[in-house]
């Protein structure tokens, strides 16, 4: 599904930037993307994750920009 969506990401023109796979120290975006100038990291989750771990990730994307 993550190559779908950096796929997809790749062919819009309000696009900048698509990443596979960038990391960001503690965590690691499986798509990254500057969109109309906006960071935007995508986790694309399959498995089971907890409430509190999903919060966790998305303080320390906020955290690292």
């Amino acid at each position: 599904m993550k190559i779908e969506i950096f796929d997809a990401l790749t062919r819009n023109p309000l696009v900048t930037l698509a990443e596979l796979e960038r990391p960001f120290g503690e965590v690691r975006a499986d798509v990254f993307a500057v969109i109309e100038g906006v960071s935007v990291a995508i986790e694309v989750q399959i498995s089971t994750l907890s409430a509190d771990r999903i919060a966790a990730r998305t303080r320390a994307y906020a955290r690292l920009g």
